[in-house]
């Protein structure tokens, strides 16, 4: 794990190992500039059923 994603991981509080900070960047959004974390969600199955066949972002994952 990299030094970046501990960092984030820190800042944020964020205690789940599946999410993956890959970058950060700035964007200026009404005049005020903001930092955009972008992150991954590692998570092959669900946790609960085992079910391999996940929905992320509202796309169904199918083999």
């Amino acid at each position: 794990m990299s030094s970046l994603n501990d960092y984030i991981r820190f800042a944020l509080d964020i205690e789940d190992h599946n999410i993956v900070f890959k970058d950060y960047f700035y964007k200026i959004l009404n005049g005020t500039k903001y930092k955009i974390y972008e992150a991954e969600l590692i998570q092959p199955a669900c946790p609960f059923c085992g079910s391999v066949s996940l929905i992320h972002n509202g796309h169904l994952k199918i083999h």
